[in-house]
């Protein structure tokens, strides 16, 4: 039977690396001083300039810093960096390491340093800034190593997973890096992690080695040194007459006793230690062969594996089922059980499944169907169905006493039901009681229920527990849904200013029903409005009185208020993280629209639990206040395609906002309507969003962002204002908040408070 090993077995299924303190192999040439005369700066790509990519600063003792202002990016299928690299040949093997110390550092998309091996430097071939490149060290906000390939044909960048073992990339943190190149196999390493993999036909004629920052960083490099082969070598011989070959699944790689040489093309030999090897196609995780290779210095040579299925050797319970105790004519119940497979004698040991074995008693095989007949200790043997030898077992107790009685000891939660509504018994407890004074609690599947009628009114009626033939009942209440009260479930305006006459545009009335969910709308004409309490002329709070025609129906009122006329004013600000002043800007246009600008792929952001934005604001009462904003909205540039998952445009409310030029995390409350996806999977629409719970500006308590999408279309220059009707719409009122694209259905997030 195949067996799963995705939870207690590691899985060697990428590669194996066997690494020293000792170089990789004997080098002939090593360069030291990455500011020597063998080493040149290069600033170039995509969002580069002279002023943003400066040359590196010596800092008189060895190292170098690399200060990047907002030039460059590491995207899918371009690059832009400031370089310091050292020209190789492609076909050289090589070992760069350095130790990268981040003096200010912070991660956003884009943003990267490290080591890079790259095919050449400025535009490619093709005019544009697309590179074959290896790379380790930052990217965004993760340690971890990437390469792109064939970027000029359609490929991009590829990222390998993050070395999680580092400490996140921050201003004040330090790694240590390397990358070595063995022919077409690296190695990638930061502070100890390593990634290996293959990247064949990348490079060719001349390559540069070297120190990297792209789009924004300062970034000291010491310690630096390249060292470069001086032999190449033609074959290795392999001889794996003293090595483990057979191995179980999910076991670990042995290279002891495993000998190679390195043939040279002076054809001289080299004994080459095992830890200077680089293992690659190490794979355990399931039976059969499995071949790995071996790499040194370029060369390479196979060896075959045999990797052998493991057998379950013996069975253990680890948790007995919840009932052992049985009386005469109950079914077998095995809820709870828990066995565990021990495999090749504990190599391995995990909890079975029910389908890995069978139940026997005195030999005949059982299933939840079983009755016990007859009365005593009763052997339970559990079975392997892999390994039929293999068995273990428990004893369970089946007692001679009669069942006397049923007794219902605790009603169901609901008892009070409405017409057509379906029996609910949550929250029964029924309890067999049997001759010999004992009582037992019965599982939902040990007794039967008849069937309620709830079809017509009838009032108190009884429904019947049985188990095996005994009876008890309990009583319920079947009746016709009342109406309970009127409430106001739309709220029309409810802020008006001194002089405005009173309007109940949007106001819906509703019947509320005593069943909980039920609700009914009531036409305008079912009732009466009460003014006579609203003063437009004088500033205060007033009662709108609701009276229903039906004179059996209570009324019901709702709050308005009156304010003195004020000027709003209207603010501008950026601030969160990923923004700056030469990013994010307002303009004022001529012809009285207002121009909001966060410029380029690293100037602000919408997230889960904080924001980066440029905001053109006003400030009202979050309490006494209502409002609707709308607004013709056209939009110049808006997300890349793939998308981030974090650019988003509109109208917002919140109930904070950060310092103005303040780069920092902060967070608040917020309702929106406009552009936003909320993930790099997620459809790129017109949505209205929300981000609740949050207490602090660090964004404690953030409940992430809920949305609702009005148009699953990604605005673009062409089907937004004035090319199409793009009218964007947020309103305040006592029901929550309202998002509309035009005249379109309104989305509501209900009683949202700020």
């Amino acid at each position: 039977m195949k067996r799963r090993w995705s939870r207690n077995i590691a899985i060697f299924a990428i590669f194996l690396m066997f690494f020293s303190n000792m170089n990789l192999m004997v080098f002939a040439e090593t360069f030291e001083n990455p500011l020597g005369n063998d080493w040149s700066f290069a600033g170039f790509g995509s969002n580069t300039s002279d002023s943003k990519n400066e040359p590196p600063t010596d800092n008189g003792d060895g190292s170098l810093t690399l200060l990047v202002g907002g030039g460059g990016k590491i995207a899918g299928s371009e690059i832009g960096v400031s370089l310091q690299s050292l020209e190789l040949d492609a076909a050289d093997n090589f070992e760069i390491t350095t130790t990268a110390s981040a003096d200010s550092y912070s991660p956003d998309s884009q943003r990267a340093f490290g080591l890079m091996v790259l095919d050449e430097t400025g535009e490619d071939s093709d005019g544009k800034n697309s590179h074959n490149y290896v790379a380790v060290g930052a990217l965004d906000e993760d340690m971890r190593g990437f390469y792109s390939k064939d970027g000029y044909d359609g490929g991009g960048l590829t990222k390998l997973d993050i070395f999680s073992d580092n400490v996140p990339p921050a201003t004040g943190e330090s790694y240590d890096l390397s990358i070595k190149k063995s022919g077409d196999t690296f190695v990638v390493t930061s502070n100890g992690q390593r990634e290996t993999f293959k990247l064949e036909n990348a490079f060719s004629g001349n390559i540069h080695v070297g120190l990297f920052v792209a789009r924004n960083g300062e970034i000291t490099f010491s310690n630096t040194k390249v060292n470069v082969s001086d032999l190449a070598t033609s074959s290795l011989e392999v001889d794996i007459s003293g090595m483990k070959t057979e191995y179980l699944v999910g076991e670990e790689l042995d290279l002891s006793g495993l000998k190679v040489t390195a043939v040279n093309e002076d054809n001289t030999e080299t004994v080459v230690p095992v830890e200077d090897l680089i293992i690659t196609g190490f794979d355990s995780s399931s039976a059969g062969t499995n071949t790995i290779t071996i790499n040194y210095n370029g060369a390479e040579t196979t060896i075959d594996l045999n990797i052998i299925e493991l057998a379950l050797t013996s069975m253990e319970v680890k948790y007995y089922p919840a009932k052992t105790d049985y009386y005469l004519q109950d079914s077998f119940n095995p809820d709870g059980l828990v066995v565990t497979g021990s495999y090749n004698n504990g190599y391995n040991v995990e909890d079975l499944t029910s389908e890995d074995y069978i139940f026997q008693i005195d030999g005949e095989e059982i299933d939840s169907d079983y009755t016990f007949e007859s009365s005593g200790e009763k052997t339970v043997t559990v079975k392997s169905l892999e390994a039929s030898s293999v068995t273990t077992s428990f004893t369970v107790h089946v007692s001679d006493a009669e069942l006397d009685a049923v007794d219902v000891a605790q009603l169901p939660e609901k008892t009070q039901y409405y017409l057509n509504e379906e029996l609910d018994l949550d929250g029964i407890v029924v309890v067999a009681e049997y001759s010999d004074g004992s009582s037992v609690r019965l599982t939902r599947g040990e007794f039967d229920v008849s069937e309620l009628d709830t079809s017509t009114e009838g009032g108190d009626k009884e429904v019947t527990v049985t188990h095996r033939g005994v009876e008890a009942t309990f009583p319920v209440n079947v009746k016709e849904k009342e109406l309970d009260e009127i409430r106001v479930t739309e709220y029309p305006q409810t802020t008006f200013t001194v002089g405005d006459a009173f309007n109940s545009d949007g106001l819906e009335v509703s019947k509320i029903f005593d069943n909980g969910g039920d609700q009914e709308v009531l036409d305008s004409t079912n009732y009466d409005l009460d003014t006579s309490a609203f003063d437009h002329s004088t500033a205060g709070q007033y009662t709108i009185v609701i009276n229903p025609t039906d004179d059996s129906i209570e009324s019901t009122s709702f709050d308005v208020t009156v304010r003195e006329e004020t000027t709003v004013e209207w603010n501008k600000i950026q601030f969160g993280q990923s923004t700056g002043a030469d990013t994010n800007y307002i303009q004022t246009l001529d012809n009285g629209g207002i121009r909001i600008v966060a410029e380029g792929t690293s100037s602000g952001k919408i997230t889960g639990d904080h924001d980066g934005i440029t905001f053109y604001y006003t400030v009202i009462d979050a309490v006494e206040d209502n409002f609707t904003l709308s607004a013709d909205i056209k939009v110049n540039e808006y997300a890349k395609d793939p998308h981030d998952g974090q650019e988003s445009f509109g109208i917002m409310t919140r109930d904070a906002i950060g310092e103005n030029n303040n780069d920092g995390v902060f967070a608040s409350n917020i309702a929106t309507v406009g552009g936003y996806s909320g993930g790099t999977k997620e459809t790129n629409g017109t949505q209205l969003f929300i981000r609740t719970g949050v207490e602090s500006s660090d964004g404690v308590g953030s409940q992430g962002v809920q949305k609702q999408m009005l148009l699953a279309e990604k605005p673009t220059t062409d089907n937004t204002y004035p090319a199409e009707d793009y009218r964007l719409t947020l309103a305040k009122t006592n029901s929550g908040f309202t998002g509309q694209l035009n005249d379109g259905e309104e989305a509501l997030f209900f009683e949202l408070k700020f």
